[in-house]
């Protein structure tokens, strides 16, 4: 990523201010108060914003950097990384709340979101605003960094390791035996895999409580149907010849039974024919309307008469049937028709009768016969149809005496073996869903068992890579620091060693390592100067090339180390990194280098 030019509509004691930065090593030259460290101010809060939290105005920007008699400043940055150009479009108010933010890709002309909020140069850069000011920002106060250095270096090894300065290895593998510990901790019966386990065996127990109820529900089953399929034991004990005697008298008296509804057919037609008759014979002498009334009363009373002798009669039998047994059910009925129908003709006969008495003689001759023939006729059948219902009758009362009443004790032991069968049937485990429970246990089994190897062989491989990448980053950033200190100071530091806390220690020609505060205040700037370069240069192996910004680093080197410093200064430039250095120095200025002289 490189800064390719500002625009200041007004910050500090600048307006209405453009600068451009070429490629490469950059020296942005000017005396005392004409600017540079407005323009790195500007340059850093259009990456991070402003710090307005102070009352002192010395650490407060946004009040340091206010115009007089200003409500608010701003303007905008370009940066590019080659293939893609973006521009950052701020203005800061009087409050954090009054200031805007747009970031623009050039290409398309849209607004980037940005996930980080207010911090552009986390988005584009790739690191943080303590990061930044810690590796790329050198500013007048000192190179040595002024935040934590241990949690520096966490975030730089993150980014190196992980590609983001927030995911650091130590609390992935936390997370990672966090989430072993949930399926299966060391506490015995404790986790997720112990309680599918768990379940499992309570399924377990279920299916074979299961298999056992469902052979005690077969057992009752065929015992309720036992019960109902058995006879009465006086039905038992009967003989074979009594047996088939009493069949021989039921199906006698069904024969009766037709016979007896074949009479009711022969009476219903008769009286249609003498009805037929009685208007052909008499025709002058109709019943009066009262008379009538009281016919079509007396008819209607013969019509519905059969029926309700029959539904009466079916009951009386239903009644001996089921007292019984099933075996004589069909014969019983038969009977029940056969008594109803004689009951049935007893009444049409009687209704005939009283018809034939109130009916005057015929008035034709050969009607009057033929009606008095009718007459005969059906008194005749209903004679017989008494006669006959008085056998059945009989045939009733000797089959209802010969059959057996059902046994007490066996009625009682089928009702209890239906009820004990009723109970179990709610109770019983349904083995299907049962075993699809199980079945499911296991899946859940082998997928908890499944992630925990996973987890396991994650834990190994990270746990490997932070061990090396511990192990490598401090020699790395030792062994950068060694090169550039050798080079500025002609091979009098050649070793150097770096703590985690990011303190350097130098070794001056074959003594020990002696810590930084043994050392001149330009040797210190310049240890801590090469510990920059060393960890933008690790910076760089993950996110490309990053912008440099310097401001006067070596007012308190003399000639010899200035000269090797910028010569380490160019090569970080010609090695694809933008070094921007800021500088009131005349000595500072490299031959070939590009400079940018400001204006006071």
């Amino acid at each position: 990523m490189r800064i390719e030019s500002l625009h200041i509509d007004k910050f500090g004691k600048l307006r209405s201010f453009d600068l451009a930065f070429p490629e490469g090593l950059t020296i942005v030259r000017g005396d005392n108060e004409s600017g540079k460290t407005t323009i790195l101010a500007f340059l850093r809060a259009m990456l991070y914003g402003l710090n307005g939290k102070s009352a002192s105005i010395a650490q407060n920007d946004r009040r340091k950097y206010m115009p007089w008699g200003e409500t608010s400043m701003g303007g905008s940055l370009r940066l590019t990384d080659g293939r893609t150009a973006w521009e950052i479009a701020r203005v800061f108010g009087q409050t954090k709340k009054q200031d805007t933010l747009r970031v623009t890709d050039l290409a398309s002309g849209e607004a980037v979101e940005l996930p980080a909020g207010d911090e552009p140069g986390r988005v584009l850069l790739g690191v943080d605003e303590a990061v930044f000011a810690d590796t790329l920002y050198v500013s007048a106060r000192g190179s040595r960094p002024s935040g934590d250095g241990a949690a520096l270096t966490d975030k730089i090894r993150n980014l190196v390791g992980t590609g983001s300065e927030d995911v650091d290895l130590k609390s992935v593998l936390d997370r990672l035996r966090a989430a072993k510990n949930a399926i299966a901790p060391r506490v015995k019966d404790k986790g997720q895999l112990a309680a599918v386990q768990r379940e499992q065996d309570e399924v377990q127990r279920a299916l074979l409580a299961s298999a056992q109820e469902q052979q005690e529900l077969a057992r009752l089953r065929e015992r309720v149907q036992a019960l109902s399929d058995a006879p009465s034991p006086a039905a038992s004990r009967a003989t074979a010849a009594s047996r088939s005697a009493l069949r021989e008298r039921i199906a006698e008296k069904e024969r009766a039974a037709l016979r007896l509804a074949d009479y009711r057919r022969q009476v219903d037609a008769l009286d249609a024919r003498i009805a037929a008759l009685e208007a052909q014979a008499l025709p002058e002498k109709a019943p009066a309307p009262a008379g009538r009334a009281a016919a079509a009363s007396r008819a209607t009373a013969a019509s519905r008469a059969p029926e309700l002798l029959f539904l009466a009669l079916a009951l009386l039998v239903s009644a001996a049937s089921v007292a019984c047994g099933l075996l004589f059910t069909n014969y019983a009925f038969a009977g029940l028709i056969a008594t109803a129908g004689l009951s049935v003709l007893y009444m049409r006969a009687k209704d005939a009768r009283e018809a034939a008495e109130e009916a005057p003689a015929a008035a034709a001759p050969e009607a009057g016969r033929e009606l008095a023939a009718a007459r005969r006729e059906r008194a005749m059948y209903v004679q017989q149809s008494e006669r006959l219902a008085g056998q059945i009758a009989q045939m009733e009362a000797a089959i209802e005496a010969e059959m057996a009443p059902p046994d007490p004790a066996q009625q009682e032991a089928l009702i209890s073996a239906r009820v004990e069968l009723e109970a179990l049937e709610k109770r019983a485990g349904d083995p299907a869903a049962l075993r699809a429970r199980l079945a499911a246990l296991k899946s859940r089994e082998s997928a908890l068992l499944q992630r925990l190897a996973a987890l396991d062989m994650a834990e190994q491989a990270l746990g490997e890579a932070a061990r090396e990448r511990q192990q490598g980053f401090a020699p790395e950033l030792a062994g950068h620091v060694e090169r550039i200190l050798s080079r500025v100071t002609a091979g009098k530091y050649a070793r150097a060693a770096i703590s985690q806390s990011l303190e350097i220690s130098l070794q001056p020609g074959a003594g020990a390592l002696q810590p930084w505060e043994f050392f001149s205040g330009g040797t210190v700037e310049l240890m801590y100067l090469a510990l920059r370069l060393g960890l933008i240069r690790m910076l760089e192996k993950h996110s490309g090339p990053l912008p440099a910004l310097l401001d006067d680093p070596f007012v308190l080197l003399d000639d010899a180390r200035c000269r090797e410093a910028l010569g380490v200064l160019r090569d970080a430039a010609q090695a694809g990194s933008q070094v921007l250095l800021f500088t009131c120095q005349d000595r500072t200025v490299l031959p070939g280098a590009n400079v940018l002289e400001l204006d006071p």
